[in-house]
């Protein structure tokens, strides 16, 4: 009776272990990291970005992907009036997306010291950011040729000056 009893508890136990990781694949999968959507920011490049905007007004738009509150965000606000300044040489453009609403953002902004004129709510699962703060260089066609992720450092920061013309 006990070795019987031993052999259904260890049959129960590996049920449940494929159950648990059956769920998780699912997860995994639904999540987007298996299959390009949500998942790394970079799964982008080469494709249209995912927001619509007027890409061709400009021959290449910064894309920054911010949060209300994100502390890399708030240290990065230097280089973002840097980039802005640089932008209006080089016939470029800097554009904002947060997933807080567009007044809130551009509050937050203007907290930072930065006048970006166009201001966006946006899904963040749909442009695949998972962090903040994420860059985004897209050309006047609207394929994103770039990306940059977190609090750069200063060698980051001259590439995508560099990047831009």
């Amino acid at each position: 009776m006990e070795k019987k009893l031993t052999m259904a508890a260890n049959i129960a136990i590996i049920v449940v272990a494929i159950v648990a990781v059956t769920v998780l694949v699912r997860s995994w999968k639904y999540s987007g990291a298996g299959n390009g959507q949500g998942g790394s920011p970079k799964a982008l490049i080469g494709k249209q970005f995912p927001v619509a905007q007027s890409w061709a007004a400009n021959h290449k738009t910064v894309v920054l992907a911010l949060s209300v509150g994100c502390h890399f965000c708030t240290a990065s606000a230097p280089f973002y009036q840097r980039l802005m300044t640089y932008a209006g040489t080089h016939q470029a453009n800097v554009v904002a997306f947060m997933p807080q609403s567009k007044e809130e953002g551009s509050q937050y902004l203007k907290q930072l010291g930065l006048n970006i004129p166009v201001v966006g709510q946006a899904d963040f699962q749909q442009i695949n950011v998972s962090g903040t703060p994420t860059l985004f260089l897209v050309d006047s066609e609207g394929i994103v040729r770039e990306v940059w992720q977190g609090q750069l450092e200063e060698n980051r920061e001259k590439k995508v000056l560099s990047m831009l013309g």
